[in-house]
């Protein structure tokens, strides 16, 4: 079997272009985790994922890689392409500002704080580059009403500990 059908076989989510950046963010988790599991180089990365693109995301492709070698270019490229494309620096740094400011809100559940936390540190590890570092931010997020309650007994590391 060669490697399209291998890419093709374990079901890599499309991606037809998107106004969220969110959105492309998640389709790259998910493609990420099937390179993982595949162990193929950089740049057949970057022909496989070229494969998923489809409508407005596939036009986009077909004039950005004008007069780029795809027979070397790497999947890491594609991605600075991508992000240029649909995940602007300026959200993204609106996205490390929402993490730097991220706080449990008043009559939030318990679970929607850390759901909340999780997501955004994902743009912002260099704020938090330890699980310790990591686990003081989270429980400064706690609301007031929770913090003495919980800190003492969980949260030695985020997010596995309750």
């Amino acid at each position: 079997m060669n490697l399209l059908e291998k890419f093709i076989k374990l079901k890599p989510p499309v991606f037809e272009g998107s106004t969220d950046p969110l959105v492309v963010d998640k389709w790259k988790e998910d493609i990420d985790k099937i390179f993982m599991a595949m162990r193929c180089t950089q740049v057949q990365r970057q022909q496989l994922v070229v494969f998923q693109l489809y409508g407005e995301a596939r036009k986009w492709w077909n004039n950005a890689s004008i007069g780029l070698n795809l027979d070397t270019l790497t999947y890491i490229q594609f991605c600075e392409r991508l992000d240029t494309r649909y995940f602007p620096a300026t959200v993204r740094d609106k996205k490390i500002i929402e993490f730097a400011e991220v706080a449990q809100n008043r009559g939030e559940l318990v679970d929607d704080y850390p759901d909340r936390y999780i997501r955004l540190s994902r743009f912002a590890m260099f704020m938090i580059p330890d699980e310790e570092k990591s686990s003081r931010k989270f429980e400064r997020g706690l609301g007031d009403h929770i913090r003495s309650k919980v800190v003492s007994y969980c949260f030695p590391n985020i997010p596995a500990s309750c």
